[in-house]
């Protein structure tokens, strides 16, 4: 059953208990690791500051959003990345209201622009509902694939070349080691580092990612993989668990695990270990194909659903 329409009696009000915060967010499917609390939390390593509200209607939840603030010269930049987030039976056309209260409280007059990249496939009604709360899209969509943990046959719904180099990966009787932190999530982060910056990719740094991990308020919420031959890591994979969803969001690889496929042996585990956590979903952590094609066609070979999100607005 929808909600009603969205009338000038929708409010919305901070949240600034994580308590709160969860227990919204865990009403949710397909929760993105961007609205978690954590994900607000380790803005603060950079300077930035977590705004959440909940916007209500004659007292009841229909929506969340997560704005981060930064400092940008004069300008204060307010982004609300992947939102308003509305929760179960509330009608998309709640959302041009949310986002006309947002406009309202970050104001222009007092130095602050809000952007708002939401939670919506691209395509002529979401540029509609953007339209109406006034905003205009400034940059293209992102796009990323969400895999269904709870499909029988994970393998099954794979890619032929992922179970090709699946079965390859098995064959080199690479030992598997799991954990929530420590020296092997250590390895991960800095050899995704140096691989970032060789090759100037787009991915996050090891600073973010280890404030992510710091900003964990369950350590069982980040899955570190790691395989290895004999006493040597050869390749590392690290999970964040936000709410019933999951986000891959590092790999490292050294050349003797490519050759080994080892990647796609810790993809497999991680979703089997996940699954078995009672994750729904995994967010492959997004799909760009400038300068990591092979990145993107690796992740697609896991045989998630492809998505492509509308676009930031101003």
């Amino acid at each position: 059953m929808s909600a009603p329409h969205p009338l000038a009696d929708l409010t919305m009000r901070p949240v600034t208990a994580e308590r709160e915060w969860t227990a919204l967010l865990a009403k949710l499917d397909r929760l993105p690791l961007e609205q978690s609390w954590a994900f607000g939390q380790s803005m603060a390593a950079f300077s930035r500051q977590p705004h959440r509200f909940c916007f209500e209607q004659n007292g009841k939840a229909l929506a969340v959003a997560q704005v981060v603030e930064q400092g940008l010269g004069p300008v204060r930049l307010c982004h609300l990345l992947r939102g308003p987030l509305l929760l179960p039976g509330t009608s998309p056309d709640l959302l041009p209201s949310a986002m006309g209260l947002l406009r309202q409280h970050f104001r222009r007059r007092d130095r602050r622009l809000l952007l708002v990249t939401p939670e919506l496939p691209a395509g002529d009604d979401a540029n509609a509902l953007c339209q109406q709360a006034g905003l205009a899209r400034i940059i293209t969509g992102y796009a990323t694939s969400w895999v269904d943990l709870t499909r029988p046959d994970l393998e099954g719904g794979m890619g032929g070349g992922f179970r090709k180099a699946l079965k390859k990966a098995r064959g080199e009787k690479l030992t598997l080691a799991a954990s929530h932190g420590g020296a092997d999530l250590d390895w991960i982060i800095r050899h995704h580092d140096d691989h970032r910056r060789q090759r100037r990719l787009m991915a996050p740094p090891a600073r973010q990612a280890a404030s992510l991990v710091a900003a964990q308020s369950r350590p069982r919420d980040v899955l570190a993989l790691v395989a290895k031959s004999g006493s040597s890591v050869l390749a590392g994979s690290l999970f964040i668990r936000h709410g019933g969803a999951a986000t891959y969001y590092l790999g490292a690889t050294s050349p003797e695990g490519r050759a080994a496929c080892a990647q796609h042996l810790l993809l497999r585990e991680g979703m089997a270990r996940l699954a078995a956590d009672g994750v729904r979903w995994l967010d492959t952590g997004g799909l760009n194909s400038d300068g990591m094609r092979g990145v993107a066609q690796f992740k697609l070979g896991l045989g998630g659903e492809l998505v492509t999100l509308a676009g930031t607005y101003l």
